[in-house]
Order: structure tokens, then sequence, then C-alpha cells
């Protein structure tokens, strides 16, 4: 999943701004994983980039989401192990889903 920044200076737009499709990506992916039937949430430590938590039905799989910039500036959320998810949000949110709930179908 990722966002088209093409038409974008980068070095002219402050950080908090680029933060900002870094976070979208990241609630469009909570969205549907709560779709999907399972628990994810948006969250943001003071100073801190925005992460995605999802949170597996016992509690015990849970998995850490974030969002970064590919070297051609458009926006991709990672696995906490670095890995891409992919591009398409309803496959990613289905991936999530697999990791957090691999019983839920």
């Amino acid at each position: 999943m990722s966002l088209d920044t093409s038409q974008t200076n980068e070095s002219s737009i402050p950080k908090t701004l680029l933060l900002d499709d870094e976070e979208e990506l990241l609630v469009e992916l909570a969205e549907a994983v709560r779709g999907l039937g399972e628990r994810a949430t948006v969250q943001q430590r003071i100073g801190g980039p925005p992460v995605l938590l999802a949170v597996g039905v016992t509690g015990h799989l849970n998995e850490v989401i974030r969002a970064g910039r590919r070297e051609d500036g458009s926006v991709v959320a990672y696995w906490s192990w670095g890995d891409e998810l992919p591009d398409d949000i309803d496959q990613a949110a289905a991936a999530v889903r697999r990791v957090v709930n691999p019983q839920g179908g």
C-alpha cells in the first residue's frame, strides 16, 4: 500500500506533514483490520512516530506495524521485522489478521 508523493519536494515539507501520510496509511490499515473482526489501533507516543498495534484474540499474538517511505517517496507499511506489507490495503489487512489470529479464517 503506498501513497504517491512523487509531485512533492520533501525538503520543502515540514517533517510533521510527512508523518501525516504515514499516519493516514496506518489509520486506513487499522480500519481494514477491524473490518475483519480484529482489534487494531493507531498510537503515537510523545515525540515518536505513529504505529499500528494489532492485538490477537488471545492477547499473545500482537503485531506492531510502522510506516515509512521508500526511496521514491511513496509511503509503505512495515512489519516489526522490517519486511513491507502488501501495497493493497485489503491484502495487507488479511496478512495482519493471519499473524494476530491464525485461526481466524
